[in-house]
């Protein structure tokens, strides 16, 4: 079964079903869910994510997890390069609640 990706879920029958989907899909987002979920409030580095949900832009990403009723935060930290030419930035991402969460409040 196929993850519906729309705006906003309209109701809380949207909201359930897009849980279920994350926790038992196969997908990049549904494993990306995953790997969130089990650090859920903790940070987790843009590397890592890449590397388990083995997807590439991270970010489109999470603005679907975020579509499907997902309250995602991002953290950006700036920090001087190894070799001392220039900055590098790091992005980390944790999830801060989960469609289910919002389905008890309709």
């Amino acid at each position: 079964m196929k993850i519906s990706r729309q705006r906003r879920p309209a109701s809380r029958e949207d909201y359930l079903r897009n849980h279920k989907h994350l926790r038992s899909g196969r997908g990049k987002i549904a494993t990306a869910f995953r790997l969130l979920h089990e650090h859920k409030g903790r940070w987790v580095g843009m590397p890592v994510i890449m590397r388990v949900a083995k997807m590439g832009p991270v970010a489109t990403h999470m603005s679907y997890l975020r579509q499907m009723g997902c309250v995602i935060e991002n953290r950006l930290v700036t920090e001087r390069a190894r070799n001392g030419a220039g900055y590098e930035c790091h992005s980390f991402y944790r999830l801060l609640k989960e469609p289910k969460e919002f389905a008890r409040g309709l």
